[in-house]
């Protein structure tokens, strides 16, 4: 029996760049925004507070954004996407949980193989525990959000199953998309078996 591998290539994982954008387009590579966004997420800062500026110019800077025009860009959009969290429902529910643990490292042996990784987001209301792994990608149909919901869903199992080593309880599992058309989304993931 051939074990499932920790990672595949639709996880998230980050990297360090040997590059710099110095293009003088304004293309930001997603991956920066979504740097940018889940850092943000980690401090809790948002588009009132007043380091959210300074915390994205130095996060665009340290992903390798040389181009002032890159950098005001992806500060844009990465203020974009706070913005509309921070407007959304969802928001509300996070902001008032009675714990909330953000990018949770974990490393675990399965059968002959180890994991390891951040969990963006572990919060409780009550005693329900929750899982949030926050993605930037841009949606613009319901075939893609399906599509990405499925690719995404392995890994989130994966969260579910390191939570449950961590605190003997299954946390329920959410992808927030916050670019789905234009809004966010939360879509619950398949549980962990």
């Amino acid at each position: 029996i051939v074990p499932a591998p920790a990672m595949d290539e639709n996880d998230e994982v980050e990297m360090l760049h040997t590059w710099r954008a110095t293009g003088t387009g304004k293309h930001v590579p997603a991956g920066v925004i979504g740097l940018m966004v889940h850092k943000a997420i980690e401090l809790w800062c948002f588009p009132d507070d007043p380091r959210l500026i300074p915390l994205l110019e130095s996060a665009a800077l340290n992903a390798g954004l040389a181009g002032e025009e890159q950098r005001v860009e992806a500060v844009r959009r990465a203020r974009e996407l706070l913005e509309r969290l921070k407007l959304d429902p969802f928001w509300e529910t996070l902001n008032s949980a009675e714990e909330r643990h953000h990018e949770i490292p974990y490393s675990r042996i399965s059968s002959d193989w180890a994991e390891s990784g951040y969990i963006d987001l572990l919060y409780r209301i009550e005693s329900d525990w929750h899982i949030v792994d926050f993605k930037t990608d841009s949606i613009r149909s319901d075939q893609e959000r399906e599509e990405l919901t499925g690719n995404y869903n392995r890994q989130l199992q994966r969260y579910q199953s390191a939570v449950k080593s961590l605190i003997g309880q299954v946390a329920q599992a959410n992808i927030c998309f916050l670019d789905d058309d234009g809004r966010v989304r939360v879509v619950e993931t398949k549980p962990y078996d």
